[in-house]
């Protein structure tokens, strides 16, 4: 849902797919049923179809799902990092490496010693609250995910062909998510948020959508990370 958002469109339909492993507790397929209709409801999505599978013991380590969704367009609208023109703002919706850190401390089997909760979340509110703010002048929205914020850096400068400079120091991240990433990764820059956007604003507009992006829920640690600097020599 949240990478159909960041292309400017309304999610309006979800799949899901459930893969099962055989013996899985029935309580905890209940719970995790209702946590994926209640996070639907939250974004306003229609579950249109679903699918399950039940597989041997050990296959996929105990369920996996998968999802597929499908939004409206409107026609006004057109974010792509070919827009980011020389001067534009880099926004940051939260502070970043929560879901990474999260993931590393169930796997290393620490997760009571760091406590660390995902940042997994529907971004339909920050993303609704910057259109109605800046509309067409937004000039892309990235969604962090597994790239974290290097990846997706570069990938904006590789397209528009323009310097992207960043204020490390200004980037949001907590001192327990700092504690983690620094254990089991090797740079910060580099880990996902599965719940954080970037955006790419004019300047003119910066302050409104870092305003319009701490009235969400999910935007109350916003800031501005950065700027374009100009052609990439």
């Amino acid at each position: 849902m949240n990478n159909i958002l960041c292309s400017g469109a309304t999610p309006r339909y979800l799949s899901v797919g459930f893969l099962i492993e055989e013996g899985f507790a029935l309580a905890d397929l209940r719970q995790i049923a209702a946590a994926v209709s209640d996070a639907a409801r939250f974004a306003e999505v229609e579950i249109a179809a679903c699918d399950f599978k039940v597989v041997k013991r050990c296959a996929t380590g105990g369920i996996c799902l998968t999802a597929a969704c499908i939004g409206e367009l409107p026609p006004d609208i057109d974010l792509s990092p070919e827009n980011i023109r020389c001067g534009d703002k880099i926004l940051i919706s939260g502070d970043i490496g929560r879901h990474a850190a999260a993931v590393a401390s169930l796997n290393e089997g620490e997760a009571t010693l760091f406590d660390t909760i995902s940042d997994t979340a529907s971004l339909g509110d920050i993303v609704h609250n910057l259109l109605d703010v800046c509309g067409n002048d937004i000039r892309v929205l990235g969604l962090l995910s597994e790239r974290g914020v290097g990846k997706t850096i570069g990938r904006l400068e590789s397209v528009c062909g323009a310097d992207i400079v960043l204020d490390r120091e200004a980037i949001p991240v907590t001192p327990d998510v700092a504690a983690v990433c620094s254990r089991f990764y090797t740079d910060l820059l580099h880990c996902s948020s599965e719940g954080v956007i970037i955006a790419v604003i004019p300047e003119s507009l910066a302050d409104a959508a870092l305003a319009a992006m701490r009235r969400s829920a999910h935007g109350q640690n916003a800031t501005i990370i950065g700027y374009v600097a100009g052609s990439q020599t």
